[in-house]
């Protein structure tokens, strides 16, 4: 062991019919990211059954919920209803053991859901650069790239999340959990290269590495 924290990162389910398969994606860009920030990671099959028994035999130290995808309540089409059922039951285990849960972009969008917020559409958030407001130091940012269709606005935030940051139109950049250690982003850390340091410093002290990373 190198005492590195071992983080359970969620993937996104794409089917090819030509071959009759489905198959859980992450981009490799993650495995570089998570590295620069002194955190090792494993992927969790969408189809894992028992999910606090996997998070035992790993040992983890927290789970990053990654982006990509829709939910079924919003675009069925784009939907993974496999993956929503595993990490809403992702999100019970670890916050219920108390490992931190990081969510990104899909993921934030997922942590609101989960406790009852409300998504709604958004324009000129997809493939753009925006700037950002921080509401706490936790956030570095000024400005932050966007894939997004759909975000959330204040007065649907659920009450388990306050804000951290927020877009010119009032959209929730960046979210934390009023109990239990979670928090959202909306922007995608591995989509920056080079890596971002504000990006870095925070995944790096929200699960607790030390070091430098390789």
């Amino acid at each position: 062991m190198n005492g590195r924290p071992l983080v359970v990162m969620t993937q996104r389910e794409d089917a090819d019919p030509r071959r009759g398969e489905t198959r859980d994606c992450l981009d490799g860009a993650w495995a570089e990211f998570m590295a620069a920030c002194g955190l090792d990671m494993v992927p969790i099959p969408t189809r894992t059954a028992d999910v606090a028994a996997y998070l035992d035999r790993l040992g983890a130290d927290g789970v990053v919920l990654t982006g990509g995808g829709g939910f079924s309540c919003l675009e069925p089409q784009a939907a993974s209803p496999r993956r929503e059922a595993l990490e809403a039951r992702l999100i019970a285990t670890a916050l219920g053991r108390g490992l931190p849960v990081l969510g990104v972009c899909r993921g934030m969008q997922a942590l609101c859901l989960y406790f009852g917020g409300r998504l709604h559409r958004v324009g000129g958030h997809t493939a753009v650069a925006h700037p950002v407001t921080s509401r706490s130091p936790r956030i570095g940012h000024t400005r932050v790239n966007s894939y997004h269709d759909w975000g959330v606005a204040a007065h649907d935030l659920p009450r388990e999340l306050i804000p951290l940051a927020e877009a010119g139109d009032g959209t929730i950049e960046a979210v934390a959990g009023r109990t239990g250690n979670c928090l959202g982003i909306m922007w995608h850390p591995e989509r920056t290269a080079p890596f971002d340091a504000h990006d870095v410093r925070l995944f790096r002290e929200f699960f607790a590495a030390s070091g430098e990373g390789s």
